[in-house]
């Protein structure tokens, strides 16, 4: 009989912006630019994904928080990026929490909040609109999650979100920290 061990554990993470890895990628018209802290590791070598067919468009995957140098362990915080393109243009003059998340429950079928989590809710961060999943007392695929989304074109959304794994929600302090750092990331998003 085998054993796995979970080697997972915090890391040093860089939070000076200025180091931050940049990303820049093109959807239509618009270009949108990330920032990520170094450090990460991904398990995607062909990033970004085409759709395929798909509604969903993985961008950017970054992985913090596991064991050491190149090992397969689980991470604890994982950043991802999306484009979603939704079924019907919205008008982002008009965008308020109820319409993003309506169009955004009809792409997946299903609502994007938890069923224990509480309604979205949406955030002004300059000049950007972003709408806000808190579902950390929800867990999916092993993982609580939060998500940021807003419109860079009337069809299309950047879905950005923070996975966190089973140690780190144990950890108050740990989860914090790196529940900033996706803010982080959220509020250094240009999108032109």
């Amino acid at each position: 009989m085998s054993a796995c061990v979970f080697l997972s554990k915090q890391q040093s993470v860089d939070v000076d912006l200025t180091h931050w890895a940049h990303y820049a990628i093109t959807e239509g018209p618009a270009t949108v630019t990330l920032k990520i802290p170094p450090g990460h590791r991904t398990f995607k070598t062909s990033l970004p994904e085409p759709y395929n067919g798909s509604h969903e468009r993985l961008i950017l995957e970054a992985q913090y928080d596991y064991g050491g140098q190149g090992s397969y362990d689980l991470a604890e915080f994982m950043i991802q990026a999306n484009f979603i393109r939704l079924n019907q243009p919205i008008d982002a003059q008009s965008l308020d929490a109820n319409g993003l998340d309506g169009a955004l429950r009809l792409v997946f079928t299903e609502p994007v909040n938890g069923i224990h989590s509480p309604p979205p809710t949406l955030e002004q961060v300059g000049v950007r609109k972003w709408l806000y999943y808190d579902n950390l007392a929800d867990v999916t695929f092993g993982s609580t999650h939060e998500i940021y989304c807003t419109l860079i074109d009337p069809q299309t959304v950047l879905f950005l979100s923070g996975w966190y794994g089973d140690k780190i929600g144990k950890d108050a302090k740990w989860l914090d920290s790196r529940r900033r750092l996706l803010k982080n990331v959220r509020d250094n998003a240009s999108i032109n």
